[in-house]
C-alpha cells in the first residue's frame, strides 16, 4: 500500500472515530459510517478492522460498554437503564455481553468499584461522562535500553515511525492521532 493511501485511511478513520464518540448514543450503521469516511462500505470495513484491530461494530460495543461500566462505577442509575442506553435490547443480554467483556457481572462490578475506592470516584452527572475510555490495544513489550514512550491517548496509540511517519509529522485526522 502506497504510503499517501495509508495517511489517507488514517486521516479518514479518524474522521470516522471522532464521529463514533460523538455520536455513541445514535444508531452507527456501516453504510453512515462508510460514506463518512467516503469509501464503500466493504472496503471501510476492512480498512477500519485493518487500522483498529477489530470490526466496527465490536468497536462500538466495545465503547458503549466501557462507559457503561463507567457509569456503573461512578453512578446510581439502574443497571437496566444503563443497559438501554448501551443500546441492549434487555437486562439479560447486557450481563452476558458485560460478562464476556469485563469477566464480571454488572452488579459485582458496581459492588467492588464502590468497595475498592469510594473516595476516588467521582459521581457522574445525570448524562454521559464527558471523556470516554477507549479499548485499550496490546501494548507492545519494551525493550530494556530504550526508555518508555510518552502515553498517548488510549487505545489504538502507536508511534508514528511504526507507521513509517516521521516523528515531526503531524498526525492528520483531527482531535484523534490514529496510528497501526
Amino acid at each position: 500500500m502506497k504510503s499517501s493511501t495509508r495517511q489517507c485511511y488514517l486521516a479518514r478513520t479518524a474522521q470516522v472515530l471522532s464521529h463514533i464518540e460523538e455520536a455513541l448514543d445514535d444508531e452507527l450503521s456501516l453504510e453512515e459510517l462508510a460514506r463518512r469516511a467516503y469509501m464503500a462500505p466493504f472496503h471501510f470495513h476492512k480498512v477500519f478492522r485493518q487500522i483498529v484491530g477489530l470490526p466496527v461494530q465490536c468497536y462500538i460495543r466495545q465503547l458503549r460498554l466501557n462507559r457503561a461500566a463507567h457509569l456503573l462505577a461512578t453512578s446510581d442509575r439502574r443497571i437496566l437503564d444503563i443497559a438501554l442506553a448501551a443500546h441492549y435490547q434487555s437486562n439479560e443480554a447486557f450481563t452476558r455481553a458485560f460478562k464476556k467483556r469485563f469477566g464480571i457481572s454488572p452488579s459485582r462490578f458496581r459492588d467492588q468499584a464502590a468497595s475498592l475506592a469510594p473516595d476516588r470516584i467521582e459521581r457522574a452527572e445525570p448524562g454521559w461522562p464527558e471523556e470516554l475510555p477507549v479499548p485499550a490495544a496490546t501494548p507492545a513489550p519494551a525493550s530494556a535500553s530504550a526508555p518508555a514512550p510518552a502515553p498517548a491517548r488510549q487505545g489504538f496509540a502507536r508511534p508514528p515511525a511504526e507507521l513509517g511517519m516521521a516523528a515531526s509529522e503531524p498526525p492528520r485526522g483531527g482531535k484523534h492521532e490514529v496510528f497501526l
